[in-house]
């Protein structure tokens, strides 16, 4: 009865590498949707690192290093951000270990 047109929108998944310790290197592969309204090539970028650039819509896979917090940029051919997409790192362990008693003690 009804349509609707669906509008495709920027997919990148996951977002979030999780590493050991703090500050340790964190590997992920990066799916990445690109919608079919935008003019093609696209190009990737993290941070101002040129990682590859795109000719046509579909879904891609990108291996992305990371030790902080990054910008993960999607360009046009005249170097106009037109999507970007914060990854974070999180770690399990902190690297400095609390005490577990005061070092000194009274009796």
């Amino acid at each position: 009865m009804w349509a609707f047109a669906v509008q495709e929108e920027w997919q990148v998944s996951p977002q979030t590498c999780i590493t050991a310790y703090f500050g340790d290197q964190c590997n992920m592969d990066v799916s990445i949707h690109l919608p079919s309204d935008q003019r093609f090539p696209l190009c990737l970028y993290l941070e101002s690192e040129h990682l590859s650039c795109f000719q046509r819509k579909g879904n891609f896979t990108q291996q992305v290093n990371l030790r902080e917090d990054s910008l993960l940029y999607i360009k046009d051919r005249t170097g106009n951000t037109v999507f970007s997409q914060k990854l974070m790192v999180k770690w399990e362990y902190r690297q400095d270990k609390r005490r577990v008693r005061d070092p000194w003690s009274l009796f």
